[in-house]
This record gives C-alpha cells, structure tokens and sequence, in this order.
C-alpha cells in the first residue's frame, strides 16, 4: 500500500507509527487519533482501508471516481471530504484530488496527481503540540489551507504573463501566437472559476457542520480558507476583464493602422481615377480572350470570395496549408465556427487575382472532407454599410450621431453631429462615452470658459464643450488628418472649437488661450503620465482634468501621477474594460 505517513497522536504529540498491515497492531485509543496518509492507491488498497475502517461504501466510491468535484458528504457518524488541486504546465492548469475519511478518531488523506506533498504539513503540525491537539478537525484545516494556498501562485504567474502581452501590446501588434496564447488562458481560467466555486461551499459546509469529533473551535478557521478562496476568484475575474481589455487595446491599435491604410489607398483611387475613366470609356474590344474560359476570370471586375466548409480538423489543416503556400502567404483569409452541433468550421477566402485564386483552389480541394464554393462579391458603398453599424449614442445630456442617423435626433438632448471619417472618436468607444457622462456631472456644478482637448480624434469633447457655453474650446492632436475632420466636424456643429497639430500642449495656440478650467485627455496610459505636469500647469487653481483612454488596470499608475502633484480624485468612471478619471487641481 503506498502509505506516506500513519501516526497515532496523543494530546497533541506524536505517539507512535500505526501499523496498517499488522492486523495485531493495537486499536487507537479514546483520547488519541490516527492520520493515515496516501499516494495514488488503487481500488484494492482502497478496499482493504474501507473493512479495516468500516468507510462507507458511497464514500469510498466518490474517492475512488476519477476527478471528483469538491463536495462535502455526511455518512452518519463519518465525513466525506474532497478538494481539487490545481497546478500551471506551461498555458495549462492541470489539476489533482485529495479526498478525506473523517471518522471518530481517524483521518485519511488520499491524494491524487499533485506533486506538493503533505510532508511539511505533517512536519508543521508535529511541532505545534497546542494545535495539534484540536484532533482531526484541524487536520483537515490545514491540509486543504496548503490546497488553496497553491492557487494563489497560479493566477500570479498568469498576471504576470498577461502584463507582460499587455505591455507588448502598447509598443507593437499581438502577432498571432499571443492572441491563441491569450485565448488560451482566458480558457483555463474559466474553468479554474469553475473549480473555485465549489472549493468555497465545503469551506461553508465544514464551517457549519456540527458533529461530536468536529471541534468547534476548530470550525471557524474553515471560514479563513473560504475567503482565500473567494480572493483567488475575485483576482481570476480581474485577470479575465484585463485580457479583454488586451483584445481591446489590440484592436483598437489595428483600426489605427488600418486608417492609415485606407487614406494610402484612397490616395492612390484619385490618382488613378482619369486613366480608370478613359479604359472605362474604350471598354475591353478584344475578339481573342482566352481568360474568359477561365474558371476565375480576371477577379480586377468581378471580385469573388472562396468559402470551404467541413470538420474542424479539416478546416484547420487547410487553413495551415493556406499559410504555409508561398503562392497564397499574402491571402487574406478566415476561419471560424459555423455550426457547433454538427462540428462545421467555414474558410472564407478573398483571391485578389487569378492565380492567387487559383492556388486557393487547389489547396481547398485537396481536401475531400470540404465542401468548396464561390461567390461573386457584389458592388457595395462599403462606408455607408460600416457607419449604419453605429447607431446614435446618448451619454448624459449627449446625443451623438452620424449623417446616417440624423433624422434620429431628439429635441431634448445636446445634439452632436459627428463625422468620424479615419479619425478616431465616434462617441461609441468606452472612452469617449466615460470623458462626455463625465462632462455630463462637471456641468451641474459649474460652467467652464476655457476648455482644452488634448487628442482631441474627432474633435467631439471640444465641440461638446463649445455647445455648452465654453467661450475659449481648443482641441490638439498628433494626426493631421483629425485635425482636419474636427475642425471639419466643428462647421458642421457650428461650433467656436479650434483644432490644431501639436504633440500634446506644445502649440502657441494652446498656451496663449490658458489657463484652462478644464482639460480632456482621452489619450493612452503612457502619455498621460508624461503629461501630468503640463496638464497641471496649463490648469487654473481649482479647474478639472478629464483622464481616459486607459484601462482600469492601469488607473492606478495614472492616478499615482497626478495626485503626486497635488491632484485629488473626484470621480471614477468604468465603461467596459476601460477607466475615466475626474482630478482636480488644488
């Protein structure tokens, strides 16, 4: 029998070894327990516990069930007890069990698939004579605090390593490998929770569980246990918000960059649009054209899309394959989900030229298990169909909406027509929403004349403030292609807002119409911190500071600055994963 340890215990000290093959060895007496140890027993060694010990039989089962859920069962005079360990390989949280038989004097620990021994526990215990005499009760309590005590380091080592993406994250693109590596973790966090859940109800369950061995001064100390529990969930949940915030971030830095991508682009459809006009004109008056037996045809007029569908491993082993082709690297591809009851995965590929379609093709159909189909794309104002996925937005006594939504603008509210165009700041980003309900609660206890916009995207804080009485409203930016679209959104909104290029406050501009009654920054992390002085200086004794643009994770470090310098929090508002924060100036 792999036994690791079996004691006898007398008032606290250890007594003598117990003897679990020697059928002679002695009883436990009265005043005295035994603590039997074991590691990974079979179902036999099991079985000779439960007919010298008299377990019970729907006990035993449960302990000898493979991955139990932590539960606490009642069998009479005797008591069921399982936990679940947990330990991180890699990306993966792999976990164990250790049950325990609680009789009238005996404990028995079975532990399965965990590598932290109960050694220094025991070891522990052994020299504390004036616990140890609690009896089995505080056994148990200590054995699953080691439990729970091992979780704590999961979730550091795995806030370590999201911090780490999430700084990545600020300084370049999450290539593919973080994003799985995120998802991943994100899983196995979730189903750490789902363990954890359980793990916090036996902790209740023994703090209320009254029988005669159970010594109730014992009990509370189970209570002590829960909320270690309860705090390791509460961090996974803080750690699941910062990985969403991670996506965000990500994201939204792409969009960024697809921006700048789209104005290259719409640079280039000018330059081409005379020479489009004239073979337009002229038509393609050719009487010998073998690309039009073709099976993709020339995709310049008629754009198509390659859809695949099949299994999950199929889709997957394809989609590598479309990577992997030097004649398709460039393709821009995706795959996704379909139908999850009938296991349907769907590859939708979009060929910008014949052969590059044709590779397709062939790598697709390769594969038997997939169904391979086209589609011919059909023209489309592509703009009109992104702006009519965002609807109008009301913040406080805001109303934010586009030229698509302008017969949607109620009589009651401040109406701001803003036209975002590749600037950054519709109105539906959490963070613009957080700066206007912000302004929103500034306003009823005062009016502010001078106002400053630093990032001010698409200008809409500023017009905001202009259209609330604001006699000076000045907005900045790194972007001259914002600069333009918010004094362009300024007109529409016939408002007084200036917008200027500058990094930051460094613009004669800004410093000849200070100082401000208050100021928005609805920038990142990182350059609020740099600008905290400046923003400070550029405010009057008394004025406000709108802070946003970071996530909730990185309030703090923000804060930090500023209340450095004399700044006092007035307000905190939280939208999503991100994080505004109202300061103001002594």
């Amino acid at each position: 029998m792999p036994i690791a340890a079996a004691r006898v215990y007398a008032e606290g000290h250890r007594l003598r070894h117990l003897r679990l093959h020697d059928p002679e060895d002695r009883p436990v007496q009265g005043r005295q327990f035994a603590w039997i140890g074991l590691v990974d027993p079979d179902a036999s060694e099991v079985a000779a516990l439960q007919a010298r010990f008299n377990l019970h039989p729907l006990a035993v089962e449960d302990a000898l069930c493979e991955h139990p859920l932590p539960k606490v069962s009642v069998y009479g005079d005797q008591v069921f007890v399982a936990a679940r360990t947990a330990r991180l390989e890699g990306e993966e949280i792999v976990y164990g069990e250790t049950c325990a038989f609680l009789c009238r004097n005996h404990i028995i620990t079975i532990r399965r698939g965990s590598d932290r021994a109960h050694t220094l526990v025991r070891r522990n215990l052994e020299d504390s004579p004036a616990v140890m005499q609690h009896g089995i009760a505080y056994v148990l309590y200590a054995v699953l605090d080691f439990i729970v005590d091992g979780y704590q380091p999961i979730v550091d080592e795995i806030e370590e390593e999201v911090l780490a993406i999430e700084r990545r994250a600020l300084d370049a693109f999450l290539s593919r490998d973080d994003v799985t590596h995120l998802f991943n973790l994100r899983q196995a966090l979730t189903r750490f929770r789902r363990v954890l859940g359980p793990m916090e109800e036996v902790c209740a369950r023994l703090e209320h569980l009254r029988l005669p061995f159970l010594d109730s001064q014992v009990q509370p100390y189970f209570r002590d246990v829960g909320d270690h529990v309860r705090r390791v969930s509460n961090a996974i949940e803080g750690l699941r918000d910062v990985l969403s915030s991670v996506f965000e971030v990500a994201n939204l830095f792409e969009q960024q960059r697809q921006s700048a991508i789209t104005r290259q682009l719409a640079a280039w459809a000018g330059i081409l649009a005379v020479p489009t006009a004239v073979f337009g004109l002229y038509g393609m008056n050719f009487q010998v054209m073998p690309e039009l037996t073709w099976r993709y045809g020339y995709l310049a007029d008629d754009p198509i899309q390659i859809i695949a569908r099949g299994p999950r491993a199929v889709a997957e082993a394809a989609a590598a394959e479309l990577e992997a082709d030097p004649r398709t690297e460039a393709t821009t591809f995706s795959i996704l989900e379909e139908d999850e009851d009938r296991d349907v995965w769907r590859i939708d590929a979009f060929p910008v030229e014949a052969d590059e379609a044709a590779a397709i093709g062939e790598v697709l159909n390769k594969h038997a298990a997939l169904i391979v189909t086209q589609e011919v794309l059909a023209d489309a104002d592509w703009l009109a169909l992104a702006l009519s996925g965002l609807p109008p937005v009301r913040a406080g006594r805001f109303f934010v909406y586009g030229a698509h939504d302008r017969g949607l603008a109620p009589a009651s509210t401040i109406n701001l027509r803003i036209e975002a165009g590749a600037a950054f700041g519709t109105g539906h980003h959490g963070t613009t929403v957080g700066c206007l309900l912000a302004y929103h609660d500034l306003l009823k206890r005062r009016r502010f004349a001078r106002v400053l916009d630093v990032g001010c995207g698409t200008g809409v804080l500023a017009i905001a403030a202009a259209r609330t009485g604001s006699k000076v409203a000045v907005g900045t930016d790194i972007d001259r292609v914002s600069v333009r679209i918010a004094n362009e959104n300024a007109t529409l909104n016939a408002a007084h807002a200036r917008f200027v290029h500058a990094g930051g406050l460094d613009h004669r501009l800004v410093r000849g119409a200070g100082p401000y009654d208050l100021v928005f920054a609805n920038i990142l992390a990182p350059p609020l911190v740099a600008l905290s002085g400046d923003i400070g200086r550029a405010l009057k004794p008394g004025g406000f500071a709108v802070l946003s643009g970071l996530l909730r994770t990185q309030e703090r470090r923000v804060l930090a600055a500023y209340t450095s310098k004399g700044f006092r929090l007035v307000r905190r508002i939280h939208r999503d994963a991100w994080a505004a924060l109202v300061v103001q100036k002594p």
